[in-house]
C-alpha cells in the first residue's frame, strides 16, 4: 500500500470512477483498490486468470449498467481494466506487468483529460505531478534490485524539483502557440431523462425533475431580476409552444452617445452550446455586446436571439437595460394570439369565478390569482404527470402541487381566459451573490418558468405563482467557492485558446512595462539595495557559492551502486544470488564454478565498485568510463 506505483494505480481508478460523471463510482473505485491490498496482504492473490476474469466482467458490466444509470457506455474497457488492475494488486508483479499497470493508469488519467473539464481536474493534475515521477523512480530503481537485497530507499524529490516542474508545465501551457490546437473544448452534457434542458418546461403534461447544480453562467449587477431565455405564447392541442414567426428587429451596440441613466449588466457563459444561440437578460434591454456571438436580434416577446453562437476561451458579454419600464402597445394581431385558450371545464370556471370575485380591475384579479397560488399549492420536482385533456382541472383541484411550468402556464390559461393577454417565459433565477467571486452564480437548477401579463396602461407585468420557499436553498461558502473556482477553471484553463493568449500576452507586456517605468522612477531607491544585497551574498555567505564535494561524492556512489546492481542482476540469472550478509569479496569467493570463467573481469569491477563506494579520494576521473568498461565485458563475456 506504501508503493508510489499502487498510488499512481489508485489515481487510475479513481479517475475512472469520475468519467461516470457520478460521487459514487470514484468512492467505489477506491473501495475496490483498498479491498484488492488488504486481499493481496492475506492471500497469495488471483493470478493471470483473475486478470482475465477481472477484466471481462468489468468490461460486461459497465457496458450493460451505463445506460440504466444515466452514463456514457464509451469507457467500458477503461471500466475492465480497472478490475484488472484490482486482479493484479493482489500479488506481486514482475518488470513487464509493473510497466503494462503504469500505462493503464497512465491512460485512465489521461481520459479524465477529456472528460473532467471543472475544478476536480486540478487535485488530479496535482496528485499527477507528484505521483508519476515517483511511480517512474520506483519502477526503475527494481531493476537493480536483487532478489534477496533489501528493496532501495524510495525517490524523495525536493519542493525545488516539483516548483521547476509546476513551472515548466505553465510555460508550455501558456507559451504553444495555441493557433494550432482546437479553440475549445467542448462541455460534456448534462445528463437529463429528456432530450434538452427545457424539454419538461415546454408541454404542461410532461413532470418536472431535477436538474444539475452546475453553474450555466455568472452574472454581474445591481437589482438583477429574472433573467429571460424564451418565451412561450402559441397554445394549442394543450401544449406551450414557441411563437411561429415573431418579428425580430436588430439590438444595437453600445454607442458613445447611449443614455446615463442605464444599468449594465455583465455576463460570464461557462458554455454557449447551452443557450441555444438565445442570451438571457432581465428588464428593457437596449444594447448588447459580446465575444461569442454576432448578429443579434430582439423579437416582440424581447427575446434576443443570434444568428450564430460558438465558445470562446472566455464566454463574455454586456448588456444594458432603462431603469424607466415603458408600456408596450399590443396590436389586435398579438391580442388575439395571446388570448387564445380552450373552454374551460364547469369545474375551473367556478374555481376561477371564486378566486376573482371581488377584484376591482384585470390587475387586481392577476394578482389574486398569484397570491391565491403561491400560498395554497405546494412546490414539487418531479410531481406526477397529468392528464393533458383535463391539465388545468385536475392540477388546480385535485393535485394543487407540481413544478414551475404548471403554475406558469395555470396562471396564464386562467388569465387568458379572462381576457387578458399572458405567455409564459422561460428563463433563470439568479443564486445570491457568490462571497468569492462577487458574482451571482446561474446553475441548470434555476432554470425556472414564470407568466407574463399584458395590461392596458401598465404594459407587460411579470408574475411568478410558483411558490419559492420550497425551491433550491443557496448552498454554503464551501459551495460558493468550488462553483466560482468551476467557472474561472473553465472560461481560464479549459477553453484557452489563440485570442486567449494574445490576451495574456498583451496584459504580461503591458504589465512589463508598467513594472519597467516603475523601476525607473525609483531607481535611486532601488539600485543601492540591490548593491547592498550583492555584497552580501558574495562577502558574507560566499562559501554556498563553492560546489559540494559531498555531493560530487554522492553522485559517484549512486552510480557505482547502480551498476554493481547491474552485475548482480546478470549473475543472478546465471543462478549466482548474492546473500544479504556476503560482502562483495565474499560473493566471489562462492562462485558457482560454471562463472568461473568470468572471474577475472567479475572481481576487477568489484575492486574499482569498492574503491570508489567505500574509499575517500575526491579525484573522480575516469570512474564512470572504467565501471560502465568493465560492465560491458562481463556482459558479453556472460552472454557468449
Amino acid at each position: 500500500m506504501r508503493s508510489d506505483l499502487n498510488r499512481f494505480i489508485l489515481l487510475g481508478f479513481i479517475c475512472q470512477g469520475l468519467s461516470w460523471d457520478d460521487r459514487i463510482m470514484p468512492l467505489v473505485n477506491i473501495g475496490i483498490w483498498v479491498l484488492a491490498i488488504e486481499f493481496g496482504r492475506r492471500s497469495k492473490g488471483l493470478g493471470q486468470s483473475g486478470d482475465v476474469l477481472g477484466m471481462i466482467l468489468g468490461s460486461a458490466a459497465a457496458f450493460a449498467l451505463a445506460k440504466p444509470l444515466g452514463a456514457s457506455s464509451h469507457f467500458f474497457v477503461g471500466h475492465g481494466l480497472t478490475l484488472l488492475q484490482a486482479s493484479r494488486l493482489t500479488r506481486p508483479i514482475n518488470r513487464r506487468e509493473q510497466i503494462f499497470s503504469f500505462i493503464v493508469a497512465l491512460g485512465q488519467i489521461g481520459v479524465a483529460c477529456t472528460v473532467i473539464l471543472d475544478y476536480r481536474f486540478i487535485p488530479v493534475l496535482v496528485a499527477g505531478l507528484i505521483l508519476l515521477p515517483k511511480a517512474l523512480a520506483e519502477m526503475e530503481a527494481a531493476r537493480f534490485q536483487s532478489p534477496t537485497t533489501p528493496a532501495p530507499p524510495k525517490a524523495r524529490f525536493s519542493f525545488a524539483t516539483f516548483l521547476t516542474l509546476l513551472v515548466v508545465l505553465a510555460a508550455v501551457f501558456f507559451g504553444s502557440p495555441r493557433g494550432l490546437i482546437s479553440a475549445t473544448l467542448p462541455t460534456p452534457a448534462i445528463g437529463v431523462a429528456s432530450g434538452d434542458l427545457f424539454d419538461d418546461l415546454l408541454d404542461p403534461s410532461f413532470g418536472g425533475q431535477a436538474n444539475s447544480s452546475k453553474v450555466v453562467m455568472q452574472i454581474q449587477g445591481e437589482q438583477t431580476e429574472y433573467l429571460r431565455l424564451f418565451c412561450l405564447s402559441d397554445f394549442e392541442d394543450g401544449i406551450w409552444r414557441t411563437e411561429p414567426a415573431p418579428r425580430h428587429v436588430q439590438l444595437p451596440a453600445p454607442t458613445a452617445n447611449m443614455p446615463t441613466n442605464l444599468l449594465t449588466r455583465s455576463v460570464r457563459v461557462k458554455n454557449a452550446n447551452y443557450l441555444s444561440k438565445k442570451l438571457p437578460h432581465d428588464g428593457q434591454i437596449i444594447a448588447v455586446e459580446g465575444n461569442f456571438f454576432r448578429q443579434q436580434r430582439i423579437d416582440e416577446n424581447r427575446v434576443v436571439h443570434c444568428l450564430s453562437m460558438w465558445n470562446t476561451a472566455n464566454n463574455a458579454y454586456r448588456y444594458w437595460i432603462s431603469d424607466r419600464v415603458r408600456p408596450e402597445n399590443l396590436d389586435r394581431r398579438r391580442q388575439r394570439l395571446l388570448t387564445r385558450v380552450p373552454t374551460l371545464t364547469p369545474a375551473v370556471q367556478s374555481w376561477l369565478n371564486e378566486r376573482v370575485a371581488g377584484a376591482t380591475n384585470s390587475l387586481d384579479e392577476a394578482r389574486r390569482l398569484e397570491s391565491w397560488l403561491v400560498d395554497n399549492f405546494e412546490y414539487r420536482i418531479g410531481a406526477p404527470n397529468i392528464n393533458r385533456l383535463n391539465a388545468l382541472e385536475e392540477f388546480l383541484i385535485r393535485e394543487k402541487r407540481g413544478h414551475c411550468e404548471r403554475f406558469a402556464s395555470a396562471l396564464a390559461l386562467l388569465l387568458r381566459s379572462r381576457g387578458i393577454p399572458a405567455r409564459v417565459v422561460v428563463g433563470f433565477v439568479p443564486g445570491p451573490l457568490n462571497w468569492f467571486s462577487g458574482w451571482r452564480n446561474v446553475r441548470f437548477n434555476d432554470a425556472h418558468a414564470w407568466t407574463e401579463a399584458w395590461f392596458p396602461d401598465e404594459g407587460w407585468i411579470q408574475l411568478d405563482a410558483t411558490p419559492r420557499a420550497d425551491m433550491n436553498p443557496p448552498g454554503g461558502r464551501i459551495a460558493e467557492l468550488l462553483d466560482a473556482l468551476d467557472v474561472m477553471w473553465y472560461v481560464n484553463f479549459v477553453n484557452y485558446n489563440n485570442t486567449a493568449q494574445q490576451s495574456l500576452l498583451q496584459t504580461a507586456g503591458t504589465a512589463l512595462g508598467k513594472g519597467m517605468d516603475l523601476a525607473r522612477a525609483h531607481a535611486l531607491k532601488i539600485v543601492p539595495i540591490l548593491l547592498i544585497g550583492a555584497l552580501w551574498r558574495l562577502w558574507l555567505v560566499r562559501p554556498t557559492f563553492r560546489p559540494s564535494r559531498n555531493d560530487a561524492k554522492r553522485r559517484r556512489i549512486e552510480f557505482a551502486e547502480d551498476c554493481y546492481g547491474r552485475m548482480l542482476r546478470l549473475l543472478a540469472a546465471k543462478g549466482a544470488t548474492k546473500q544479504a550478509e556476503q560482502t562483495p569479496r565474499e560473493f566471489l569467493a562462492n562462485l558457482p564454478a560454471p562463472l568461473l570463467r568470468v572471474r577475472q573481469g567479475l572481481e576487477q569491477f568489484t575492486e574499482e565498485f569498492q574503491r570508489i563506494r567505500y574509499g575517500h579520494q575526491d579525484d573522480d576521473s575516469g570512474d564512470a568510463e572504467r565501471l560502465k568498461t568493465l560492465l560491458a565485458k562481463i556482459t558479453i563475456e556472460l552472454r557468449s
